[in-house]
């Protein structure tokens, strides 16, 4: 009975670690804007001039930079939640969660909840 609970609780705890790390891994590299929507409304054009060349660099290592116009932030990052959360946590900011809602080799768009705006961004690899 004990060994049993163990070996459930360990292959819980690997199955949660393992999607964490491949997702991270899928992750690993630049990320460039394509879109942006606010509250479902597209608002691109905005992003681009307030942002501009919005860049985010992600290393399966664990740290990150993000740089837009003559801006740039530097921090670490992980992946919780089976895989489908992005955790940013800049070393001058305030942390940040992205829901990742699709993943693909070179896609990936993720919505966030801030302000009482509800924001979902795709970017491209």
């Amino acid at each position: 009975m004990k060994k049993t609970l163990i070996l459930s609780i360990t292959l819980i705890v690997f199955g949660f670690t393992s999607c964490n790390k491949i997702t991270q891994n899928k992750l690993d590299g630049t990320w460039k804007m394509a879109s942006a929507k606010r509250n479902g409304v597209d608002y691109t054009t905005w992003f681009q001039l307030a942002l501009s060349n919005y860049t985010l660099v992600l290393d399966k290592k664990g740290s990150y930079s993000e740089s837009y116009s003559n801006v740039k932030n530097v921090g670490s990052w992980n992946v919780t939640l089976k895989g489908t959360v992005i955790n940013l946590n800049p070393n001058s900011s305030t942390p940040r969660i992205y829901v990742i809602t699709k993943l693909k080799k070179d896609l990936l768009i993720v919505t966030t909840t801030a302000d009482g705006y509800n924001d979902e961004y795709t970017l491209i690899h």
